[in-house]
């Protein structure tokens, strides 16, 4: 049930027997998040119609690391970047290592809260690690929050569907990600709105006919359920307690929290009281403000943020921490999915008064994520429910389906798919990317020879993104 641990490079045991297939293309990601590195890797064989798939070791010790490297020294960011590296030469076949394999380390909210001097000197550090490991940099980079919702989208929409969407494809898909430092949302809204603001225009071509998706994308920094956590606490306990009671956490649980970061004390003795219905109600108005002033009628999300309303019939996933605290408190397996928001608030509230699987003193012994368990089914019914507006009131809307889990059709739901995806067709495609947003403009482009006899699509009836533009 853990989804990070530490393990040291000493302690990654030998090298794995288990590999891609020979004749396969790889391609690497490490998604660099807040709270801790993943490395994923992704195989598929050369040909018109591939099938990208995500390899799953049969044993995944040291594939996650915490830290995050945006919490780290550069150099000790760059040391565990060199060991996700080390692991993967053992599980990626000879004959891709002789070819050549990518890597692409996209770091995520916890990187964006840094300043910039902060990220170069990480990014720094990481990229000559790399030049000195068997693979070939593709890009090492700071993510922006919209570019995470849109890789989650294309991710989502290919594990639903085995292809990208297409104007007569088949029904859409919605991405919701809650991460450790940001939330994102991904998903078409309706061919009537023209509103730009949170929009990726994102083209696909298929036998060189190119259909235009705008697609909504956008993400909420210091919404993840971490940074939420430590938002929550200062609007419960005030910037002078050293001592405070928290109804977002389990009844008699005892911590101490650093709270300096948004200028709270730096060592908060706090107790839980275990009031779920309370923890809720200051969710919502202390962390999603939904009494601030929505510009855009009744189209509006968390802080007044736009969001459209969503397209009918359309099916949407909610993964990462929308699942984990819900799997903690028994709400769903570990291997399972649900669509009952009610289980939030049901098991949430058994947990938080410790007559669900542990009580205070059991927790106290190895809190671990089930810390915030409490307070993060508070919060991810929050944002579904209120945020986004999924089943309540008018917004309701009896043709969405939402699903919370882990993993789309037995694979990880991950932004890393989508850039996988993406990535991966970079050789065969000349292209241009640009991309906006409120703080930063990014724009890049890459030219290369198109070969007929090598050029892979997403499946037979797409292929992968040519383009992704960001308008605000």
């Amino acid at each position: 049930m853990n989804r990070f641990f530490f393990l040291a490079l000493a302690c990654l045991g030998p090298a794995a027997e288990a590999a891609t297939p020979d004749g396969d293309t790889a391609l690497l990601v490490i998604d660099a998040g807040s709270s801790g590195s993943r490395l994923k890797i992704f195989h598929w064989t050369p040909g018109l119609t591939p099938s990208y798939k995500q390899y799953e070791p049969s044993d995944d010790d040291g594939f996650k690391l915490t830290p995050g490297i945006s919490s780290q020294t550069p150099g000790k960011a760059a040391e565990d970047i060199s060991s996700l590296l080390t692991l993967a030469e053992s599980h990626v076949s000879a004959g891709a290592l002789k070819t050549g394999v990518r890597v692409y380390i996209g770091a995520t909210a916890g990187m964006r809260l840094l300043e910039n001097n902060g990220q170069d000197q990480r990014w720094s550090a990481i990229r000559e690690a790399v030049q000195t490991s068997k693979f070939i940099l593709g890009k090492a980079i700071t993510l922006t929050g919209e570019e995470e919702a849109v890789f989650g989208w294309l991710s989502a929409s290919y594990l639903e569907n085995g292809a990208l969407p297409t104007d007569d494809g088949p029904e859409t898909v919605g991405s919701l990600d809650l991460g450790g430092a940001s939330t994102q949302a991904a998903f078409l809204p309706p061919s009537s709105v023209h509103l730009l603001a949170n929009k990726f225009r994102v083209d696909i071509s298929h036998n060189g006919i190119r259909s235009t998706s705008n697609t909504y994308a956008n993400s909420w920094l210091r919404s993840g359920n971490d940074q939420a956590h430590t938002r929550m606490l200062l609007a419960e306990c005030g910037q002078d307690s050293a001592i405070c009671t928290s109804a977002c956490h389990m009844k008699d649980f005892r911590f101490t929290e650093d709270l300096s970061a948004y200028g709270g004390q730096p060592a908060v003795d706090v107790t839980g009281s275990g009031d779920w219905p309370a923890c809720y109600a200051k969710i919502k108005s202390d962390l999603l403000h939904l009494d601030y002033e929505c510009l855009f009628g009744t189209q509006c999300a968390a802080a007044a943020s736009y969001f459209p309303k969503p397209l009918g019939k359309s099916k949407w996933y909610a993964y990462a921490a929308f699942f984990y605290p819900l799997s903690d408190v028994g709400g769903v397996g570990w291997n399972d999915a649900t669509s009952d928001l009610k289980l939030y608030e049901t098991k949430g509230t058994e947990w938080c008064s410790g007559l669900g699987s542990k009580n205070a003193t059991e927790l106290m012994e190895d809190p671990g994520y089930e810390k915030l368990s409490c307070f993060g089914t508070a919060h991810a019914y929050a944002i579904l429910v209120d945020g986004y507006g999924f089943g309540v009131g008018d917004k309701e809307n009896p043709d969405l389906k939402l699903v919370i889990t882990r993993k789309i059709n037995g694979t990880e739901a991950s932004w890393a798919f989508g850039a996988a995806l993406y990535y991966g067709q970079e050789v065969f495609y000349d292209y241009k990317i640009s991309m906006s947003g409120d703080d930063q403009c990014v724009e890049s482009s890459a030219s290369t020879k198109l070969s007929a006899e090598r050029l892979v699509m997403i499946s037979g009836l797409i292929a992968i993104a040519n383009t992704i533009m960001a308008f605000l």
